[in-house]
């Protein structure tokens, strides 16, 4: 079902799968879904793959899976600030709706995945770490 190979194809469809929690009526769409997506990545600039991943974030969220929602939403704010952006909004949801707990989920999520990505880069060239964050407040 997969059309293309590659990190992200394999990380959105283990959210499909996860999401799904074995449901037959709800893993067909989850498992289109990671289709697509995997499909878009294979025709998509390099960097553009972190839409992706925000756009899956918001899929785990409307499922109830706040934690992978963190997580996927913490590797697209590894290639990109924007999706960050989403943290409000997803804040002021959660107080009017009493569910704070999930939010913090949500973030202590993304701060892990985003700390498992950079960590290594940032140990391994602290000069090219540095210089992508120079360059995208640059632009």
């Amino acid at each position: 079902m997969i059309a293309a190979s590659g990190p992200l194809a394999i990380v959105i469809g283990a959210v499909g799968v996860a999401v799904a929690d074995g449901r037959e009526a709800e893993f067909y769409p989850a498992g289109v879904m990671a289709d697509e997506l995997a499909r878009l990545e294979s025709e998509s600039p390099r960097w553009v793959w972190w839409s992706k991943a925000t756009a899956a974030s918001m899929l785990a969220w409307s499922r109830s899976r706040p934690g992978w929602a963190g997580v996927l939403l913490g590797l697209a704010v590894a290639a990109k600030f924007y999706p960050l952006l989403l943290l409000g909004p997803l804040f002021l949801l959660c107080l009017r709706s009493a569910r704070l707990r999930a939010f913090w989920v949500t973030v202590a999520g993304a701060a892990g995945a985003w700390l498992v990505v950079n960590v290594p880069v940032y140990l391994a060239n602290p000069e090219g770490w540095k210089e992508f964050y120079t360059f995208s407040r640059e632009r």
